[in-house]
């Protein structure tokens, strides 16, 4: 149970009602949580609440994965897919 929001620490009531981030889980408040960002690597094909943190990193994320695909896409060499999967393994770490 979840009493308080985890960023601000206002009270949930009828008023104040209580949010999930889709990518960590934590409660939080409307003001709190309001950011809507696709989390395709959820299955969340539409964009999902999640809080300010998890939509930057979700932004960033997508990003990097958009760019690196057209890259993919032109056929690089074998290098570049290791160092992509290495950057792959470095930002599922984070998480």
């Amino acid at each position: 149970m979840c009493p308080r929001c985890m960023q601000c620490d206002t009270k949930f009531d009828f008023i104040t009602r209580k949010h999930h981030c889709r990518r960590c889980g934590k409660c939080f408040c409307d003001k709190c949580c309001s950011k809507k960002v696709p989390l395709p690597r959820m299955c969340f094909v539409d964009p999902v609440r999640q809080c300010a943190e998890c939509a930057l990193i979700s932004q960033k994320e997508t990003e990097f994965y958009d760019k690196q695909l057209k890259v993919l896409m032109n056929g690089k060499d074998r290098m570049h897919l290791y160092a992509l999967s290495i950057s792959f393994i470095f930002i599922q770490m984070r998480c």
